[in-house]
């Protein structure tokens, strides 16, 4: 009879380790089920087809050296640049850029919307004013973007004086700013690629008026007499503690005589080798960052 009791308690064992198991499957498949609607969804955002989380972090991060201190504009997401085509507008056309622009901005408008339910992106959103730099864009998209697209005489005028303003700057700027700081903040991964698109195709507009944007991606060093070097923070950047907490773990490895790129609060506008506009880099200041 030992056998059979052996055989009892050894059955006795596998059944509680089943019962206890049960509830980690279910949580398991749950998780899963959550992360292939996340997947899925951005897979639709972006044009691709990625088929895990690692798959879709490698697409950002080509995404990413597309867009870096470039002035090309980055290539269009495919699901946007086929509705582009249903439409009958030509890709690399004006046209193509104010109407992938227009979406853009919509998608932007929308979302930022919605996540102001999320604690974490409602306080950045706050502190960078996102949505209020991107609804004053969207009221001027018909005077001035539209008229691009129909080949007003004075439409490249009009473009050109809102590079100039500042109109579009927190557009350009936002993808790296996001990739930067903020990948890990619930809500980023809904608006980042609507965010690549909208500064892609004002890149791809300027581009068609002989306009290069400079932009340098924070976190880069750069020489401390640089002209273009700024210690004002403009945006505040320093009173994000997600911010300030992975400036302050950079910080320590930039070389000899060299500063801290945090922001590029105004990029730069070159036409040629003319510098139309100079660009302001937000450098890293000790004495203010140390003291927020």
């Amino acid at each position: 009879m030992p056998t059979l009791a052996i055989f009892t308690t050894g059955l006795i064992i596998i059944v509680l380790f089943i019962v206890a198991a049960v509830p980690f499957y279910l949580h398991a498949r749950k998780h899963a089920r959550a992360v292939k609607v996340h997947l899925d969804q951005v897979n639709r955002d972006l044009g691709t087809n990625a088929a895990s989380l690692e798959d879709l972090r490698k697409v950002i991060k080509s995404r990413s050296a597309q867009v870096s201190g470039e002035s090309t504009p980055p290539a269009v997401p495919r699901a946007v640049a086929d509705t582009a085509k249903q439409s009958g507008v030509e890709p690399g056309t004006a046209g193509f850029y104010v109407k992938t622009l227009g979406d853009a901005v919509l998608t932007l408008v929308d979302r930022l919307a919605a996540l102001q339910s999320v604690p974490e992106f409602a306080e950045l959103d706050s502190q960078l004013e996102l949505g209020e730099r991107i609804i004053e864009f969207s009221e001027s998209y018909d005077r001035i973007i539209k008229p691009l697209g129909g080949g007003a005489a004075d439409a490249a005028d009009g473009f050109e004086r809102a590079l100039l303003d500042g109109s579009f700057d927190a557009l350009i700027t936002l993808p790296t700013l996001l990739r930067s700081y903020f990948l890990q903040t619930p809500g980023t991964a809904a608006i980042l690629a609507a965010a690549e698109l909208a500064a892609g195709s004002i890149r791809g507009l300027a581009d068609q008026q002989g306009i290069e944007i400079d932009t340098v991606a924070p976190l880069t060093a750069i020489p401390q007499n640089d002209p273009r070097a700024d210690p004002n923070d403009r945006r505040g950047l320093r009173h994000l503690p997600v911010v300030a907490e992975i400036v302050r773990r950079q910080v320590i490895s930039v070389p000899p005589n060299h500063a801290l790129v945090v922001d590029c609060a105004i990029p730069g506008l070159r036409r040629g080798s003319r510098v139309v506009r100079p660009s302001r880099l937000t450098i890293y200041n000790h004495a203010s960052w140390v003291s927020s």
